[in-house]
């Protein structure tokens, strides 16, 4: 189910991100991430990270593509970086 997810992610993304007027808005984006994320909380739950983070690329290749404000995708990014950051950090204080 996973392969037909990553498909229906990247069609319901490219509707989101592909408006008619030149620019996307932030409602708009933030209803692209969230399209994104279900899908990708949904497999985490399996718990399969691989396959849940080709969602976090296929979210940047579509917020690329589409002329998204770059602060908006920095927006995105900040968090996920710390997400990322913060553990190994805080293990590396521990120990």
């Amino acid at each position: 189910p996973s392969e037909t997810m990553k498909i229906f992610t990247i069609l319901i993304l490219a509707q989101f991100l592909c408006p008619l007027k030149s620019s996307v808005g932030f409602r708009s984006f933030l209803e692209a991430a969230l399209a994104a994320a279900v899908p990708a909380a949904l497999i985490l739950l399996q718990p399969d990270l691989g396959t849940a983070m080709v969602f976090v690329g296929i979210l940047m290749a579509c917020l690329h593509g589409s002329r998204v404000p770059r602060r908006y995708i920095s927006l995105l990014l900040i968090p996920l970086w710390a997400c990322v950051a913060l553990p190994g950090e805080v293990l590396t204080w521990i120990i």
